[in-house]
This record gives structure tokens, sequence and C-alpha cells, in this order.
């Protein structure tokens, strides 16, 4: 059985949840730092006005991603 690990990006929309991105993090590192750089890029990809909540696991890295995120873009959650 081939293993992938993939990030994929959701949006919840007023129309349902939408699908935006995945990331092939098979050969990654899945640090805080790498975390971050891959929601940073699709929050600009949406546009960080159109963001207001990031939901992640409750993993440590991505707690500091999300935290990192919060810093960056004060109206996100």
């Amino acid at each position: 059985m081939l293993k992938k690990d993939l990030i994929n990006f959701l949006a919840d929309t007023e129309s349902g949840p939408m699908f935006l991105n995945s990331v092939n993090a098979e050969e990654e590192v899945k640090n805080w730092h790498y975390i971050a750089e891959k929601l940073e890029d699709c929050i600009k990809e949406v546009g960080a006005q159109n963001v207001l909540q990031i939901i992640t696991e409750n993993a440590f890295a991505c707690k500091a991603a999300g935290a990192i995120m919060e810093s960056k873009f004060p109206h996100i959650f």
C-alpha cells in the first residue's frame, strides 16, 4: 500500500464547502514553519479579507502555525 501525506485546504462558503488546494507533503518535514508557509500561501490565494478563521488539528505544529497566522493577519482567528 502506497502512503501519501497530503495536506488539504478547504473553505466553507455560503454555498457550502469548497476544495481549495492539496499539497503533497510526503517528503517534507511538517513542522510549524512548513505548515505556516502553506497556510499563508492559501490565505493569499483567496485573499486575506475573505478569511475569518483557520481550523486545524490540535498538533503542536498546527497550533504554532495558527499563532503565526494570527500575528500576520490579526482579523483571522
